[in-house]
């Protein structure tokens, strides 16, 4: 907000863009409270400059580039706008780097700039839908000046920062840009990676992603042409330590995964008796561990009654399907329950070998009014809804 007095243009501006300009003078600084309004949110940092001062727009931009850079807030890039540190000559954000223009959306980033007191060591973009999150180390919980923060910045006016291309973060299957090495599935989110004077290691961590994620990075953000360096796994949390990234740098996850016939869209629940590796031959199964990538720990089908527990076989065991392990039920109570599960219509595939043929047998119980169980009968899958009349 700029207040210039004398009848010249005031103006106010959000993330660096101008929304509104007047020159009605008002040069009463508690005028709000004498209009009855108060402010009711969250206040971080709060600066006001004597207009005799006459910033000019370079002046603007190095302390908006301080805020950006230190709240995580992306400057508008309607026209592109560099992020300028406080000597007034390193760019924090190059917006003329090669591919800079298509990576504008959720700038954010690490650094050190002593002329403004900047000592920023984790940040994540305030942007909404943002994922990532850069640290000097693995830690994303701790408040950015909290003493448990032990690696500093090594010089001054250093920086790493990274704007995204702003699209979905969305898994996408068998996308055109993905080559064999990287899987089959990945995002089309892609961030680019701008380090300035900046040789340290650091850790990001992508929130909603597991460890059978890995970080790709490319010098071409179409990833089937340019060079692509696998970075390492993400952790159960979603994070990456030990990462060096360089100036340029397109980076993305994706991932290699296996579904029934390839096809892993809508998949919600793959049980196979072989991936049942910690069973022992001929004893009862509590927990059948669900095979579907991003299902297992909402939907793995439990039985708490040990007497209600199908049996493993072995793959060598006269129940054995083709030489391959199965679960043997009784027809009287064995089941599992999928107390997690939520899905409306669907498909079932199995394979079965019904060996009591006078007993409908109820293989999965649904918990929850409205939900379908599903039997095996003679004639085949059936389901049955239950709780509603």
């Amino acid at each position: 907000l700029a207040n210039a007095g004398g009848g010249l243009e005031n103006f106010v501006a959000i993330d660096g863009k101008v929304i509104r300009t007047s020159t009605i003078v008002s040069s009463t600084m508690d005028q709000a409270s004498t209009l009855g309004e108060v402010f009711g949110g969250q206040i971080s940092e709060f600066i006001i400059y004597d207009q005799a001062n006459d910033l000019d727009g370079t002046h603007q931009k190095r302390i908006q580039s301080y805020l950006a850079i230190k709240y995580g807030i992306t400057l508008d890039q309607t026209t592109a706008t560099h992020y300028i540190a406080s000597d007034g000559t390193t760019l924090i954000w190059d917006t003329s780097a090669l591919h800079a223009s298509s990576y504008d959306a959720e700038i954010f980033g690490i650094g050190k700039d002593t002329g403004s007191g900047l000592d920023q060591r984790v940040s994540k973009s305030q942007s909404s839908g943002s994922i990532v999150s850069i640290a000097l180390d693995a830690n994303f919980t701790a408040a950015n000046n909290d003493a448990a923060r032990t690696t500093t910045h090594t010089n001054n006016l250093q920086f790493l920062v990274m704007g995204s291309n702003g699209a979905s973060t969305s898994t996408n299957y068998n996308p055109v840009e993905i080559t064999a090495a990287m899987g089959n599935e990945r995002i089309d989110r892609e961030w680019q990676v701008q380090a300035t004077n900046f040789n340290q290691s650091v850790a990001l961590q992508f929130e909603g992603f597991d460890q059978t994620w890995h970080v790709y990075s490319s010098d071409n953000p179409d990833f089937t042409v340019g060079t692509v360096t696998d970075l390492g796994a993400l952790n159960a949390q979603g994070i990456i330590a030990g990462l060096t990234l360089t100036d340029g740098a397109i980076l993305t996850l994706a991932r290699e995964i296996f579904a029934p016939g390839a096809i892993s869209q809508g998949l919600e629940v793959w049980l196979k008796a072989d991936e049942i590796t910690a069973a022992v031959a001929d004893t009862n199964v509590e927990t059948w561990t669900n095979q579907a990538l991003g299902n297992a720990a909402a939907t793995a089908p439990t039985q708490t009654t040990v007497n209600s527990r199908p049996i493993f076989r072995a793959g060598s065991h006269s129940s054995a399907i083709n030489f391959n392990p199965t679960l043997s039920f009784d027809a009287t109570d064995d089941k599992f329950d999928f107390s997690d599960l939520d899905v409306g219509n669907y498909q079932v595939f199995a394979v079965a070998n019904k060996t009591d043929i006078t007993q409908t047998g109820n293989l999965i119980n649904l918990a929850g009014t409205g939900k379908h169980d599903i039997y095996l009968t003679n004639g085949g899958l059936k389901s049955a809804n239950k709780g509603v009349s």
